[in-house]
């Protein structure tokens, strides 16, 4: 009998042989290890062999969800992505919120381990249970993440269908590749992008029906409220106002806002990207992830410049790392880079600190303008910051 509160199937994907298998999850193994987390470091301890290239056919890419996504137990839709990281060589973990947690759990799945490589791109749509390999022949190489989003929703019929993808870096096996979903929600750090593209996996698509049996529904739905209550409480009001930003300011009062590569640690300039002028100038609409009243992601607008019309979802750390700590204030340039980074699935933590530990050895001289095409690099330059993107 499975364990309440999971679904407890997992499909192991042979991507060479192209081979589906679909299994139960042990009752003790549920228990043991609960969720995203637990579950990836027992299966990757069991079946990785040490010393495996993050990058070769023999890595394991495992997605996971834990026993609360598809609940209305508030900030409950995570997902998470593990497998050796191309960036440490250590355990790779990326997590993420949006929909695609809850869509998985409503496809009928609780984890999805992947083996081999795909011989050519592939995409995988696991409707209802029904799990499908696609070709991704028009996708690779020709959509971003966003893009691709889109097809895949256009291609079956459905906008309900969540997509997690990466764009050009995750292609290219960048080290620092992320995966998007929901365009603004990423799986970030360690490179599991990159270990998607090493296996030609463009996309994973899900959409279903499945529905969370619980053990005690009605302790449960106390628990749930109780938790709604305190998440639509004072505690994050801060967040709910203005986002993840408002941390600009905080962080700048601590003396620890990361500026000119981490050289500094506050900056006279702060208030132009804190949240409170983001909230002011640029948020042009709140947006929540999957079972979560907080709605912390703020879009912005740029408004003007050579980057208007550019959008992107912009928290703390993307803004520190593409804006302060390379020098840059301007907010239209940030929100053009994150976009980009987005699209291509670039982390943008990572990717926005290369920016500026690469100004910095330019203004140091270890890097030469010929170095970036010609392109000045010095810290503060919006438009170098912008183009090495």
């Amino acid at each position: 009998m499975m364990v309440k509160g999971y679904i407890g199937k997992c499909a192991k994907i042979d991507l060479t042989k192209d081979k589906v298998e679909v299994v139960n999850l042990p009752e003790e193994y549920l228990k043991d290890y609960i969720g995203g987390y637990g579950f990836a470091a027992k299966t990757l301890w069991d079946e990785l062999k040490p010393g495996t290239d993050p990058l070769s056919p023999d890595n394991i890419l495992i997605f996971n969800i834990g026993p609360f996504p598809g609940t209305y137990l508030p900030t409950s839709s995570k997902y998470g992505v593990f497998a050796r990281s191309p960036l440490t060589g250590l355990f790779g973990m990326a997590i993420s919120s949006g929909s695609v947690g809850l869509q998985m759990r409503q496809a009928g799945l609780q984890q999805i381990v992947f083996y081999g490589k795909a011989s050519k791109p592939v995409f995988l749509f696991v409707d209802d249970g029904d799990i499908q390999i696609h070709d991704a022949k028009d996708y690779w190489g020709k959509l971003d993440s966003w893009q691709t989003e889109d097809k895949i929703r256009e291609e079956f019929h459905d906008e309900r269908i969540g997509v997690a993808a990466i764009g050009k870096a995750g292609e290219k096996l960048a080290r620092i590749a992320c995966i998007t979903n929901d365009r603004n929600r990423q799986a970030g750090r360690t490179g599991m992008g990159a270990v998607m593209g090493s296996k030609n996996l463009k996309a994973l698509a899900f959409h279903g029906s499945h529905q969370v049996e619980v053990a005690k529904p009605k302790e449960w739905k106390a628990l749930a409220l109780d938790l709604i209550k305190r998440a639509n409480g004072p505690s994050t009001l801060k967040y709910r106002d203005l986002g993840t930003p408002i941390n600009t300011l905080n962080f700048q009062k601590l003396g620890c806002l990361p500026v000119d590569n981490f050289r500094e640690g506050t900056s006279d300039r702060a208030n132009e990207i804190s949240g409170e002028t983001m909230a002011e100038k640029w948020v042009i609409k709140k947006a929540a992830c999957s079972c979560c009243p907080i709605a912390c992601d703020h879009l912005c607008l740029a408004k003007e410049g050579p980057y208007k019309g550019s959008i992107s979802s912009v928290d703390f750390e993307s803004l520190f790392a593409l804006g302060c700590c390379s020098g840059v204030y301007d907010m239209n340039a940030i929100i053009k880079a994150i976009e980009m980074c987005d699209r291509d699935t670039i982390d943008t933590i990572s990717g926005g600190l290369c920016v500026s530990f690469a100004m910095e050895c330019y203004e140091k001289g270890y890097l030469k303008k010929e170095d970036f095409g010609g392109i000045e690099m010095n810290l503060g330059n919006v438009d170098g910051m912008v183009k090495f993107v």
